[in-house]
């Protein structure tokens, strides 16, 4: 479609298909299964958030090296 003024843009813009999205993780199953799911081959500890990743880190570091 060829949009020739402001009008024709927002008819454009306003009368494509809605599609309700629904959050999964599908997608990223099928990619790490393509990648053959190297996520179960590392052992790691993810740690995210706002506050305390610094003290959360040191605790787990103190932690993991107590145990050998």
């Amino acid at each position: 479609m060829f949009v020739n003024n402001y009008n024709d843009a927002l008819a454009f813009i306003h009368g494509r298909t809605k599609f309700k999205k629904i959050p999964t993780l599908d997608r990223m199953g099928d990619f790490m299964k393509k990648l053959g799911n190297p996520h179960e081959k590392v052992k790691a500890i993810h740690v995210t958030g706002t506050n305390g990743k610094g003290s959360t880190t040191a605790y787990l570091r103190d932690l993991i090296a107590e145990q050998g």
